[in-house]
């Protein structure tokens, strides 16, 4: 199989965001299991929040025309009808000069204006001296000040945080519907590749993409299937991968995307009618030879086997798409400048995103930029990155000393 036109970076990841739409499908969960889901409908509230008046403060519900003139000095006397906790429903209504005790939160007699707190009132007896005069409204909560009744309040597609199940809880929701998570499948390939935990054999290596991209969809909100190890076998490989495309909204694929004799991929891809490979091969570093394909409309990616290889072109590429079909919403970007600690080379006609882990300089408190690389074949020089800087095509040195913008892994 020949490589397709290496794009751009830009050209390739629009291609492949341009290709797929959100999904559709909805699916109704408890309110409290829902946070970092995305809203499936949009809410409207059926009640007013707070549904009823509520009193602010512990103190005493008056007619608040009653109060005027009432001071420290010249307190004037009311008559208490009742005591209403939090939770209960005043049966009293107020007449001149008298008052129930409330609670905060409690709800108000039906003609009580304002609360006097308790602060500036005395027992006397029976009977409760006011001391302070108030105005209508003093420390009321009106029903529906948070939220009224019929009022939107949370959109469709809008991702659920703690607080936004905390409005829907205001309401009275059990239950949300919210869109479905996107299904992955992981598939790692190779005869040289062997589980974790398995006694260490001559020749083989253990499997460290599978857990370094199902632990990157999962974050990224995925429901992730591991499919296992597959030797480089044509028709096992082919099986395995036509189940995974029967029930996965994504799949991915590490190892076999080049041009070798036991890079099946490729070969699997370009004879199966139903699928159209759509780009293989991005003028980039580490990564090259990524192959995104689409099988039966759905989205496969063969990313490089190497670990730093695997997982950046998952960064780069596979994210943004597994956010968009999730309805998620596109991760922030957060970029810290640092001086570069020594010269970094680039290969001219290639855009190289270079690792580099961050450090204070003690003396002057400002950012310092260390290159990690080992290789594309080295999971260290991820682990000990803090982030990433891009070298442009056309640029094949960036001296020591320079201020470079470094991108965040987290």
């Amino acid at each position: 199989m020949k490589y397709l036109k290496a794009l751009s970076f830009e050209e390739f990841r629009s291609k492949i965001l341009s290709g797929h739409n959100a999904l559709s499908d909805v699916e109704i969960i408890p309110v409290p299991n829902a946070r970092g889901r995305v809203l499936g409908s949009s809410i409207q509230s059926s009640i007013n929040v707070p549904h009823f008046r509520r009193s602010m403060r512990d103190g005493y519900a008056v007619r608040t025309m009653d109060t005027f003139g009432a001071t420290e000095e010249h307190p004037l006397i009311f008559d208490c009808e009742e005591e209403v906790p939090a939770g209960n429903v005043p049966t009293k209504v107020l007449d001149e000069r008298q008052c129930s005790y409330v609670a905060t939160g409690s709800m108000l007699p039906e003609n009580a204006d304002g609360v006097v707190m308790i602060e500036f009132t005395e027992m006397d007896g029976s009977r409760i001296k006011i001391k302070q005069a108030i105005t209508p409204d003093t420390f009321i909560i009106p029903a529906g000040k948070d939220i009224r009744a019929g009022e939107d309040i949370l959109p469709v597609g809008i991702f659920l945080t703690s607080e936004r199940l905390g409005v829907l809880s205001a309401i009275g929701m059990k239950e949300v519907r919210v869109f479905r998570k996107p299904r992955a499948g992981v598939i790692s390939t190779g005869n040289e590749v062997i589980p974790s935990g398995s006694a260490m054999q001559p020749g083989k290596i253990y499997d460290i993409n599978t857990v370094t991209l199902m632990n990157h969809l999962e974050a990224a909100g995925a429901i992730v299937t591991n499919y296992g190890i597959i030797p480089d076998n044509k028709e096992r490989l082919t099986r395995v991968v036509e189940e995974a495309i029967a029930t996965q909204d994504i799949v991915i694929l590490s190892g076999g995307t080049s041009k070798g004799k036991e890079d099946l991929m490729p070969q699997i891809l370009e004879t199966t009618s139903t699928v159209d490979i759509v780009l293989h091969g991005v003028r980039i570093k580490p990564g090259k030879p990524i192959l995104y394909a689409r099988w039966s409309g759905k989205p496969v990616f063969v990313l490089p086997g190497y670990p730093t290889s695997c997982v950046m072109t998952y960064l780069l590429f596979v994210e943004s798409l597994v956010l968009k079909i999730g309805h998620y919403p596109p991760r922030k970007e957060r970029v810290e400048e640092a001086r570069l600690a020594s010269r970094v080379y680039s290969e001219l006609g290639r855009q190289e995103f270079k690792t580099v882990q961050l450090q204070e300089d003690k003396v002057t408190g400002h950012l310092i930029a260390i290159p990690t690389e080992k290789g594309s074949e080295s999971i260290t020089t991820l682990a000990k990155a803090d982030g990433f800087l891009i070298i442009n095509e056309m640029q094949t040195i960036v001296e020591e000393g320079e201020i470079v913008k470094v991108h965040l892994f987290q």
